[in-house]
């Protein structure tokens, strides 16, 4: 079972407070991923994170 509304609420929560940090390439950060409809990567525990690889900074 999905935590769709859980995961609704989290991320009106980091929306509003959107922290600001610098990346780089090459580098592995975790992000909140949230619960994903499709076959996607969902999040992980309670706060729907998993580690990402920055490929290139925009």
């Amino acid at each position: 079972m999905k935590h769709f509304d859980k995961w609704n609420k989290l991320k009106k929560t980091i929306h509003q407070n959107r922290p600001e940090f610098f990346v780089n390439e090459r580098e592995v950060r975790y992000a909140h991923l949230g619960i994903n409809v499709g076959f996607e990567e969902d999040g992980k525990g309670g706060d729907f994170k998993r580690p990402v690889l920055i490929l290139k900074k925009i």
